[in-house]
């Protein structure tokens, strides 16, 4: 997918010349700051270089990560109602969550299934 969008190769100004390999977004930042720091090229090539990594390697990576490890917990169901009401520790000590009460109706049992 690299390759197709023409990602594989970038200028590397320290070397001054390109670079081949996986494209790394924190390269490409990395030497479009050396170059805005230089007076070479506009801050504008940041927020370009981020628009494009949105729009192309965002949706692809959430593809892969979906095929290859599951959904994310915000895709299961029910995922979010049963951690609403969690509050860690460090949350409840700081004064930003209250503790959850634990509740006193009667919880609904499943047998197990026989062996």
């Amino acid at each position: 997918m690299l390759r197709k969008k023409g990602y594989e190769s970038w200028f590397d100004p320290k070397k001054e010349m390109l670079r081949g390999g996986e494209a790394d977004i924190g390269e490409f930042l990395e030497a479009i700051a050396e170059s805005v720091g230089k007076g070479e090229t506009s801050i504008n090539e940041m927020f370009e270089i981020l628009e494009v990594f949105s729009r192309d390697m965002v949706p692809f990576l959430n593809k892969k990560t979906k095929e290859m490890v599951g959904p994310k917990f915000e895709d299961i169901a029910g995922f979010e109602e049963t951690t609403k009401s969690y509050a860690s520790e460090t949350d409840i000590a700081l004064g930003r969550a209250k503790k959850p009460t634990k509740s006193k109706a009667k919880q609904k049992t499943v047998p197990s299934p026989p062996k």
